[in-house]
């Protein structure tokens, strides 16, 4: 099924959902129940998703953009695959050891039912010897509609389920811990129309900070430096209504996705000291 979330089969085939904490989870099953009203049975409304989900079951195509040297760090073979016409991300820049990424169309509209989904993937490596990884923050905002009268139906939503693995632990390869989370939305991720209907619109911001040193306690490597992971984002947008409404998500095309690396870089002063000391040292000798 390419990219298209799992979820969606799976909740449609279950009478009771319950989500997630975070929220993030899209619930189809909870924004469709009105309209299976109109469709009297269960079996279409599972159709219907069926349908859309497998409309994206073509191989996805895939757009490199070549790797990123950062003072401290460096983004190699940056990529993002779809399903939709690429790209969607877009290539970024780098500025520091941030990677910024202005979107490309990346939005998803109704009426019906539309999903857009990219999958960004790279591999993140410190420059130096000496040089860890420590954190890593994934930020992204974007705008959202829902418009319709009195019991029409109208729904979008945000999804950015993100997959680190540390491959390189004090300079060495190595096939270190794997983590699985996903962004936390502070202005919530599922926008929904009232039933007394009108127009909901807003913003939505997105974030997570992984730190790389966290992941390695309780592992082999625990205590060491982070020094290669491979980074992988899906970021999924999901619009739905009736046809008597209309419902619109959308990244910020000016810094959508912004995602900043910190490191352990010694300090000026810390390296001066050293550089010292093994000057002395060598006098010794």
């Amino acid at each position: 099924m390419g990219h298209y979330p799992l979820f969606l089969l799976h909740q449609a085939q279950q009478p009771n959902i319950v989500r997630s904490e975070n929220n993030t989870s899209t619930n189809l099953l909870l924004l469709t129940r009105r309209e299976m009203q109109e469709m009297k049975s269960m079996n279409t409304a599972v159709a219907l998703v069926a349908t859309i989900a497998f409309a994206g079951s073509a191989t996805a195509a895939t757009n490199s953009y070549g790797t990123f040297v950062g003072d401290n760090v460096t983004y190699t073979d940056v990529k993002e695959s779809s399903t939709k016409p690429l790209p969607l991300f877009g290539a970024p820049t780098i500025a520091g050891d941030a990677l910024d990424f202005n979107p490309i169309n990346f939005d998803a509209s109704a009426p019906s039912i539309d999903l857009t989904d990219s999958q960004l993937q790279f591999m993140l490596s410190a420059n130096d010897a000496g040089v860890g990884l420590t954190t890593l923050t994934i930020e992204e905002e974007g705008d959202y509609t829902v418009i319709g009268g009195p019991g029409a139906t109208a729904y979008a939503s945000v999804a950015t389920p993100v997959h680190i693995a540390i491959l390189g632990v004090n300079g060495v390869d190595v096939s270190g811990p794997v983590l699985v989370d996903e962004l936390v939305f502070a202005t919530g991720n599922e926008f929904v129309l009232p039933a007394a209907g009108g127009v909901l619109s807003g913003v939505f911001a997105g974030t997570i900070t992984i730190d790389f040193l966290d992941m390695l306690v309780g592992s082999p490597f625990e205590g060491g430096q982070v020094t290669k992971a491979l980074v992988s984002f899906d970021n999924t947008l999901v619009a739905f209504s009736d046809s008597t409404s209309s419902a619109f998500i959308k990244k910020k095309d000016s810094d959508g996705v912004v995602i900043i690396t910190e490191t352990d870089v010694p300090e000026p002063a810390s390296a001066a000291l050293l550089a010292l000391g093994l000057l002395g040292l060598a006098r010794r000798s």
